[in-house]
């Protein structure tokens, strides 16, 4: 309506003016071609006028008509890229339901709609063949994704994980290090750098990787300090292996260094210096580390460097006193004493000691060990009953997997047959806390729209 008024009234101004401008006095004579020709000259400005007016439309028209198929061209272009983002959608919701087939269906659709795709239908394809369980389609289309600067990082990770579920150590390594140059920060990236230069043995490397992980506080500082002192016993473990004694003094030193409240450093560290005839220094090596946490084999390192004249029970009973001082309300201190104490018959000691270290937890030791002293004292159905309370009391401390659960004699660096990276530790079993591995798997299908976030950003 407003444009028809808006027209109406040009029309109108332009007969105005043209009645006005031939009411106006004057003429013009032109010679042109041989010809005299003379018009008012109101006439002549109002035709003048009337021709551009009629050549800027036809002009205008010119250029419409010109631009019409850039504009249809441009209109099914936008359609089709909608129609491929939407393809794109589908199956991205098909992966994450976990339909392949709609999935790859969908996949299909998109690369043919979709002309500039910034990886989208890479992305798609790949993951979609991930889902079908095709590793070869999978890589040609992560391969892919290495084409454009944008796309390349998610391209490397597509092509780790494959490397990962396909057991080749070399070529993960090769891309996780990738990965770190292209995103030096990512603390998933570096995590997963530092599990595959562990598993190759690189210490230096991996020591290297850690480092960086703490700066981006991809690990915390206690958790990096006993993962150091990890790979230095490690080393010292192999010296120790292909007969370097000396060798393995040195790193055995420098891994408890880094960490003297690890167990496992103290514990390869103490016999060098009972070897090496360092008393003094391994006693306070082992007050400390009873003091961070109880282990019999540092309990036997205590009696074997005992003060000539100890072996009579009681003066036994008082150096293990000045241990069991490291940490007295602990209750492997009390245990350790009632022990003693029974062994000496001194039956008021050992209850004592046993009630106290079952005021902090009941184990099966503590169990065991009332089991002895009721017997001992002549009471063998209180002996009994001890006996099978302790089948459903909280386990003895062993070494133990927190990532599994699994239960080993001693302390290694790598866990088989997972082979976690210091992942054993001296603890109560039943209540060890399952811990994710450092391997950082491709996202799963419930992940999908958030790699595409990540990407987009």
């Amino acid at each position: 309506m407003f444009r028809t008024i808006w027209t109406l009234g040009w029309i109108a101004a332009l007969g105005a003016g043209g009645i006005w401008l031939a009411l106006q006095p004057g003429r013009t004579s032109l010679q042109w071609m041989g010809y005299d020709i003379e018009i008012q000259t109101g006439l002549l400005i109002f035709g003048v006028v009337l021709f551009a007016i009629v050549f800027a439309w036809i002009y205008r028209l010119w250029l419409a008509l010109k631009a019409t198929p850039g504009i249809i061209s441009r209109k099914l272009e936008a359609r089709s890229q909608d129609q491929a983002l939407q393809a794109v959608s589908y199956g991205l919701s098909a992966i994450a339901a976990g339909d392949a087939a709609q999935a790859e269906k969908q996949a299909g659709r998109a690369r043919k709609l979709i002309r500039n795709d910034h990886g989208l239908v890479p992305l798609l394809a790949g993951m979609t063949a991930r889902l079908k369980g095709d590793p070869v389609a999978a890589e040609t289309a992560f391969r892919e994704l290495l084409n454009t600067r944008e796309t390349a990082f998610i391209g490397v990770r597509g092509l780790l994980q494959i490397a990962l579920d396909r057991h080749q150590p070399d070529q993960a390594l090769v891309l996780a290090r990738q990965a770190v140059r292209m995103h030096p920060r990512q603390g998933w990236i570096l995590r997963t750098l530092y599990t595959l230069e562990l598993r190759q043995r690189n210490w230096n490397e991996a020591q290297d990787i850690l480092a960086r992980m703490g700066k981006v506080k991809a690990v915390d500082a206690a958790q990096g300090r006993a993962d150091r002192a990890a790979m230095i016993l490690a080393r010292a473990m192999e010296a120790q292996t292909r007969g370097q004694a000396d060798q393995s003094y040195l790193l055995a030193r420098e891994a408890y260094d880094v960490a003297p409240n690890f167990l496992p450093a103290a514990l390869f560290y103490i016999p060098f210096l009972i070897r090496r005839n360092e008393r003094k220094g391994a006693l306070r090596v082992i007050e400390k580390s009873w003091k961070a946490q109880p282990h019999p084999d540092l309990k036997a390192a205590w009696v074997k460097l005992a003060p000539e004249g100890s072996a009579t029970p009681d003066k036994a009973y008082q150096w293990l006193e000045k241990l069991a001082a490291a940490s007295p309300a602990h209750e492997d201190s009390h245990l350790m004493l009632a022990e003693s104490a029974l062994a000496q018959s001194l039956t008021g000691e050992a209850r004592s000691h046993i009630d106290a270290a079952q005021l902090v937890r009941r184990s099966a030791k503590s169990c065991r060990l009332m089991a002895q002293l009721e017997e001992k004292t002549g009471h063998a159905h209180a002996a009994a009953l001890c006996l099978e309370q302790s089948t459903s009391a909280a386990p003895d401390r062993v070494w133990v997997c927190r990532e599994t659960g699994r239960i080993y004699p001693a302390w290694m660096p790598f866990a088989p047959p997972q082979n976690s990276f210091n992942s054993i530790v001296w603890d109560d079993p039943a209540q060890v806390r399952r811990m994710p591995t450092a391997l950082s798997a491709l996202p799963d299908s419930g992940d999908a729209l958030q790699l595409i976030e990540s990407h987009a950003a």
